[in-house]
């Protein structure tokens, strides 16, 4: 781009090409995050359906209840800087921790832990930097 200016508005335009440029790094980091936290809703909402399928006694399947309350909401989006996504059970959200790290039975002893949700967030950790670096 070829632009004559005046001396005296250099730094005006270098400010407006800064902010240009911050507008479109903000703008393609909270559209990365938001991409990966509909990623990880739907593998979680998968590892939920896979682990927990099983037939009651009134022939429903008791994971699907569970396997559908998973969403995401952004955050931080008051502030321009702040880019980041929330995934979270909202139909029954204690069972999550439950059934993630086991808990006490009834009768004495514990649950074995069914870990669905720690895989999904390592593998979000990993591609978060290269998701962001990719969409700006």
């Amino acid at each position: 781009m070829n632009k004559k200016i005046k001396p005296d508005q250099l730094d005006k335009e270098i400010d407006a090409i800064l902010a240009d440029y911050e507008s479109g790094v903000i703008r393609g980091a909270k559209t990365a995050i938001q991409k990966l936290a509909n990623k990880g809703r739907n593998a979680v909402r998968r590892y939920a359906r896979a682990q927990f399928k099983r037939t009651t006694t009134k022939g429903t399947t008791s994971g699907r209840k569970y396997s559908n309350g998973w969403m995401y909401k952004m955050v931080g989006a008051s502030n321009k800087w702040a880019a980041g996504a929330v995934i979270y059970e909202a139909k029954q959200p204690g069972l999550a921790h439950l059934l993630e790290h086991g808990h006490a039975k009834e009768g004495g002893g514990r649950t074995k832990a069914k870990e669905h949700i720690k895989p999904v967030d390592d593998q979000l950790a990993r591609e978060a930097i290269s998701a962001v670096i990719k969409e700006i």
